[in-house]
């Protein structure tokens, strides 16, 4: 009886040993995972685009379950305007999480880029159908119909998009594009300065730039003058850099 206690003593102990080394092995993956897509992520915040995709990469190969991966393996390959492997990516997150939002933007993103407006409008629309208080998917749909060339259209998806988020820079900054094709500068000028506001509160340097310029054309001296001086620093940086 004893040798009997003994033996399944043994074995219980043996099953346990395996279920905390299991347990064990598996606290180090998922660290090495969280590590590792954390890594991604920095990288791809500070551009390093190839490095991102490494870890990206690296991680799927731990953990082929974290699925969100492949909409920032999308998000990184859509910054190297690797349309293609960026939309492979999307689809792929879709598939696996229908309501995927980011994904969804994404996708209608590459599509308008590709001028295939009308999948970016069934892709944007299947968005709002999941979100309808996303204001980059009434930004998307309004790009879509500014390439199309339906400006009313468009201005009610911007507007729609300030509406739900009064910081949405993009939103502005096609405003002003649309009032400056219209001659109407001081109405451009004014959304071009919120877009650039908007941009640098946000970190997007680039996007500041971007809106910097449109003020220029609209010959707003005031506006343009406030907004040079918050840039200030950027400008300085960029004229010092040698010429490609």
């Amino acid at each position: 009886m004893k040798k009997s206690i003994s033996l399944i003593f043994l074995i219980l102990s043996f099953v346990a040993g395996m279920a905390w080394a299991e347990t064990a092995e598996d606290k180090d993956t998922k660290e090495m995972v969280r590590e590792l897509f954390f890594k991604g992520q920095a990288a791809l915040s500070f551009g390093n685009y190839d490095e991102a995709i490494k870890c990206y990469e690296k991680t799927l190969e731990l953990d082929p379950h974290f699925t969100d991966v492949h909409r920032f393996l999308g998000d990184v390959y859509l910054k190297k305007e690797m349309l293609d492997k960026a939309m492979y990516e999307y689809k792929k997150a879709i598939a696996i999480k229908p309501n995927n939002l980011p994904a969804h933007i994404g996708l209608g993103e590459i599509y308008v880029k590709k001028g295939k407006l009308d999948e970016a409008m069934s892709e944007y629309k299947e968005a709002l159908a999941i979100y309808p208080n996303s204001a980059q998917v009434h930004s998307g749909l309004g790009d879509v119909y500014l390439k199309k060339d339906k400006i009313n259209n468009a201005m009610f998806e911007y507007k729609k998009a300030i509406a739900i988020d009064p910081d949405h820079a993009p939103a502005y900054f096609n405003i002003g594009c649309i009032y400056s094709k219209k001659g109407d500068n001081s109405v451009a000028a004014n959304h071009f300065y919120k877009a650039g506001l908007r941009y640098l509160k946000q970190g997007d340097k680039e996007g500041a730039l971007k809106a910097y310029e449109g003020l220029k054309a609209t010959k707003s001296k005031k506006l343009e003058q406030k907004m040079y001086e918050k840039l200030y620093p950027e400008l300085k940086q960029k004229k010092s850099e040698p010429s490609k």
